[in-house]
């Protein structure tokens, strides 16, 4: 079940819309933001804009869904971007389907606390409640950030037993 491209889901104007390429260029800005903000890193928007262009251009579907993963774009009513989020399908034997992960989720910060995650975290549960495989939703949270760990818990969502492991592919 794919999202509604112009379904309106919260007050006001602004929507949640499937991500489409010419916001890939924007998505990646929010990347580099987000790493600045949260990590100090400076990200090469180039090749993340390459990456998301990828995802949002794959118009492939198995079974009415997207195999890959999608983006969703809050825009208001000039369709300007005031967040993201980047959603894949992860096999989990344990749970016996599928876990919707939450991936690169960004609010521009002038307007953030104005329930813009909120509305792309609802549209995420509302796909996740129509895929009869779906188990789940997950999302990464850094240990440090306590303002986004408080808005997960109060949307619902618990704290796993879970530490991530990471190596990086060198050339």
């Amino acid at each position: 079940m794919e999202p509604e491209e112009s379904k309106q889901i919260g007050h006001d104007s602004i929507q949640i819309i499937l991500g489409e390429p010419e916001h890939a260029q924007t998505c990646a800005e929010f990347a580099a933001k987000k790493g600045l903000e949260l990590e100090n890193y400076l990200v090469d928007t180039t090749s993340i804009a390459a990456a998301i262009d990828r995802l949002v251009s794959n118009q492939e579907e198995v079974d009415g869904y997207k195999p890959y993963g999608w983006y969703l774009v809050a825009i208001d009513d000039t369709k300007t971007l005031l967040g993201c989020m980047m959603v894949t399908r992860e096999i989990n034997p344990t749970v016996g389907g599928l876990i919707y992960m939450m991936h690169s989720i960004y609010v521009l910060k002038e307007h953030r606390k104005k329930g813009i995650f909120k509305k792309m975290f609802t549209k995420v549960q509302e796909m996740a409640n129509k895929d009869p495989l779906c188990k789940g939703m997950r999302l990464y949270v850094r240990n440090d950030n306590e303002t986004g760990q408080k808005v997960y818990l109060k949307l619902g969502m618990k704290l796993m037993d879970y530490s991530v492991n990471e190596r990086e592919i060198l050339d």
